[in-house]
């Protein structure tokens, strides 16, 4: 009878084992059938049974049951997760550091590079209604999936989306991060600097404000127009124009050929009502660039005003 009884319950024991087994293909049946809410069920009794918890095909099941869910247009099944995209991409990761032999990897990439897309689309989805959060988490989800599937690549795009979206969100820390991967990489050209320099001064750094619109000058000498007009903007706005001269007679020293700066300097002349030196400086800057049309029209205006006078 004590041998019977060890059979039955090995029996038993394996029987148990057998059926949470099942419970993963059950699982991966019901996506195929559109049956989410089965399939959820079934994955989320297998994730924490002894037996099958620790196997990558569980882990990447769950993230087909999420990703499923993700995609789904009906909104019953939309509403089985509020987050089946992050719990989707935390399965395959968990999938991955499971599969020690790598024989799911080529499976779960295809699933994470067709998900990123469904992320990317979420995101601009939130931007539209104007959920900052998780419209900055679906851009990090992307960027995430993105290292996983295919190690080394850089989207551009949504590296500097993700870092507008902190911004406007007021997540600065994040935003600031974003902006200098940004300039590391080399997207965006002076218009990051001009974003991340705003940043600097909303935050009353006025000394790193000034140092990164310096900073994006030098790199991009030829494409810097927005940046001084954006330190023109702060020295006006404080009755500072002399101060924003001196700066515009060092960026000339420093770029003597660069004929945005004295279209810049003739701009501010003009302003100060110094028309003649403003002539000069665009003069200056039609030698440097003879199709440097802001500088042909200024001195056009001039030309029309002394009509007038």
């Amino acid at each position: 009878m004590k041998r019977f009884g060890l059979m039955f319950t090995l029996v038993a024991f394996s029987a148990t084992a057998m059926a949470q087994g099942t419970k993963v293909t059950s699982a991966a049946s019901n996506i195929k059938y559109g049956e989410l809410a089965k399939a959820k069920d079934a994955i989320e009794e297998a994730i924490v049974h002894e037996k099958t918890k620790g196997q990558a095909k569980t882990w990447m099941v769950r993230g087909d049951v999420y990703k499923a869910i993700a995609e789904s247009k009906d909104p019953a099944k939309k509403a089985l997760s509020e987050t089946p995209t992050r719990i989707a991409l935390d399965s395959y990761k968990k999938a991955i550091s499971l599969d020690a032999k790598g024989s799911l990897r080529k499976q779960i990439n295809n699933q994470l590079l067709m998900m990123s897309f469904t992320v990317q689309n979420a995101a601009y989805e939130f931007n539209d209604k104007k959920d900052l959060v998780n419209a900055l988490d679906c851009f990090e989800q992307s960027l995430s999936i993105d290292s996983l599937a295919s190690p080394g690549k850089v989207d551009s795009a949504i590296i500097y989306n993700a870092g507008l979206i902190a911004d406007q969100g007021k997540n600065y820390d994040k935003a600031r991060s974003y902006y200098n991967r940004c300039i590391d990489i080399r997207y965006g050209g002076a218009q990051v600097f001009g974003l991340l320099a705003i940043l600097d001064k909303n935050q009353g750094d006025t000394a790193a404000y000034m140092a990164t619109l310096e900073r994006g000058m030098k790199v991009y000498p030829d494409d810097c127009q927005p940046l001084l007009v954006e330190v023109t903007n702060h020295y006006m706005q404080q009755d500072q124009s002399d101060l924003a001269l001196e700066y515009l007679a060092k960026a000339i020293e420093r770029e003597p050929n660069n004929a945005s700066f004295f279209f810049a300097q003739g701009a501010m002349l003009d302003k100060l009502g110094k028309t003649d030196d403003a002539k000069v400086a665009y003069e200056k800057a039609i030698e440097i660039n003879p199709e440097h049309f802001d500088s042909w029209l200024n001195l056009g205006v001039q030309v029309y005003n002394k009509a007038v006078e």
